[in-house]
């Protein structure tokens, strides 16, 4: 999927406190790879302030796209609508070397139909919980989807079914 590299650029949505926080653990992971002679990672997106802190570019910030329930939804539908043209706009212009995408699935799996569209490569960390509601997405996330890292076992196996 990746050829090696001296440093790679990575679009990242974490729209979410809890996606963002394993976004900035990977972030730091990263950071010392790259301090111990590994691949430099440059990324840019979607996070939080802590994400930002460690060197990540912000397009949008989670703690202002994270919204629930429809009013909130309506409310922020014109950052969330410019956060979303923002990144594939860049991403068509710099073409990432992926795009990691952290929960948020409402938001994350138009994007990943867009840069599929593209031919850049998805990662998902996080899976949507499509094993709880929704099952019918997994057609749509294998068609869309390059890679689905997941972090409750379970999920490994619902995941298997479907392939």
């Amino acid at each position: 999927m990746i050829s090696k590299k001296d440093s790679l650029n990575i679009l990242i949505v974490a729209a979410e406190a809890s996606s963002a926080t394993y976004a900035a653990q990977l972030l730091r992971h990263w950071r010392a790879q790259a301090l111990d002679g590994g691949v430099k990672v440059q990324a840019y997106g979607i996070g939080s302030r802590e994400m930002e802190a460690l060197g990540f570019e912000i397009i949008g910030r989670s703690e202002e796209l994270a919204v629930m329930g429809l009013q909130e939804i309506i409310a922020h539908w014109g950052d969330i609508k410019k956060a979303f043209r923002t990144l594939v706009e860049r991403a068509e212009r710099e073409r990432p070397d992926l795009v990691l995408l952290l929960d948020y699935p409402e938001f994350n799996l138009r994007l990943a139909k867009q840069m599929k569209k593209r031919g850049i490569p998805v990662v998902y960390y996080i899976s949507p919980q499509i094993w709880a509601w929704r099952t019918y997405r997994v057609h749509k996330i294998k068609k869309i989807v390059d890679l689905m890292l997941v972090i409750f076992p379970f999920e490994k196996d619902f995941y298997a079914k479907y392939q």
